[in-house]
């Protein structure tokens, strides 16, 4: 392919320069002329810093990705905290935070809740933030400098990319504690019966690399969707099997705030489910993988009594987002599972829980063979 580019390249005037790569082997067959700085300190074995790619940076000697924190057009005292900020500095830090696949979207979130409280203050853009909201602030800077040493394996499907789960998640059918949603008849939500061996969630796993000769097999897509009064998430993963073993990758999410206008609870938690059904759409329509399977799991039984019913039957609001969520999604693929153990409730909390976000999140639920 490097030879392809450079021989296209040529033959309209143009050499390309700066080449960059997380193999050294493809870095010795091109000329050291031709290759960046960090491609060089990395071919001779040095340390070498991140390289900025598609807004974020790359970091080609663990080949991670990481993000760009630096905020140089932002004044010092406000990413210290020192200072109160106004309404528009404060937007505009949010606002320059570059995640488009939602990595950081149970932190994020928090900001932009945040600003939605600011907002209904009604304070100007020049106005100093309040104090309650100051001190909220202020913790949610020190996170942010803190946001600037995650590291993010840029291939999931990956020796680095990917959770395996241990052997004692794999044999121990005691921890089971999640259920499945099968269709509901027409009235009130029914509760969801326990879960088939296929489908079965399990709160915690012990993580372990792949090795160079995984077999991607069986590979299923999971996404979980929740909401809250506050916000609302959908958050997607990978899951495939390999000699008995369980792998599982993050994919990506999208998160947002709740309206201005309030909804109920119920109607919060089918748009999360609208959110998930466009998201799996999404990743299914982008990649090449053969997807086996899908899931979607939602710890709300009112929702998944609509999905499982006639959109007919319920007002303009709901049958409007039930008609685009079965156009894209089956209500077979619909399962429930228990608050605790949904992932997407991490993103729509007030609270951040840096420990929770880094295994759970980022390493994704156990979810059984």
């Amino acid at each position: 392919m490097v030879r392809d580019i450079v021989y296209i390249h040529k033959e309209g005037g143009f050499e390309i320069c700066n080449w960059n790569s997380n193999s050294v082997v493809v870095l010795d067959s091109i000329p050291k002329e031709t290759l960046g700085t960090v491609a060089v300190s990395l071919k001779m074995g040095q340390q070498c810093e991140g390289e900025r790619t598609l807004g974020l940076i790359w970091f080609p000697a663990k080949d991670e990705l990481g993000f760009d924190l630096s905020f140089k057009r932002i004044p010092e005292y406000v990413v210290n905290g020192a200072q109160v900020p106004t309404k528009r500095v404060m937007l505009r830090v949010i606002m320059s935070i570059y995640d488009i696949f939602g990595f950081l979207s149970p932190f994020t979130i928090q900001g932009k809740i945040m600003l939605q409280n600011l907002w209904r203050s009604n304070i100007g853009w020049d106005d100093e933030i309040p104090n309650s909201i100051f001190n909220k602030w202020k913790t949610w800077i020190d996170l942010l400098k803190e946001m600037s040493n995650v590291r993010i394996p840029r291939c999931y499907l990956s020796p680095l990319g990917a959770s395996e789960t241990g052997d004692r998640m794999a044999t121990d059918t005691a921890d089971i504690v999640a259920g499945q949603c099968s269709p509901a008849p027409r009235g009130p939500p029914t509760t969801a019966q326990p879960a088939t061996a296929s489908t079965r969630l399990t709160g915690s796993y012990e993580t372990a690399r792949a090795t160079s000769a995984t077999k991607y097999n069986n590979t299923q897509l999971h996404v979980f969707c929740d909401a809250s009064t506050k916000a609302m998430c959908a958050v997607a993963y990978w899951r495939w099997t390999c000699n008995g073993n369980v792998f599982v990758a993050f994919i990506a999410s999208k998160c947002r705030v709740a309206p201005v206008k309030p909804l109920t609870v119920p109607r919060l938690e089918l748009q999360a489910a609208l959110l998930a059904a466009r998201l799996a759409d999404t990743i299914v329509k982008e990649h090449k993988l053969s997807v086996l399977q899908r899931l979607f799991w939602s710890d709300s039984t009112t929702v998944l009594h609509w999905i499982n019913n006639d959109a007919r039957n319920y007002k303009t609001f709901v049958a409007n987002r039930l008609g685009e969520i079965d156009e894209v999604t089956s209500s077979k693929e619909w399962r429930y599972v228990p608050t605790e153990l949904n992932v997407a409730d991490i993103a729509t909390r007030e609270t951040y829980d840096d420990a929770i976000f880094k295994s759970v999140w980022l390493g994704g639920p156990y979810v059984s063979a």
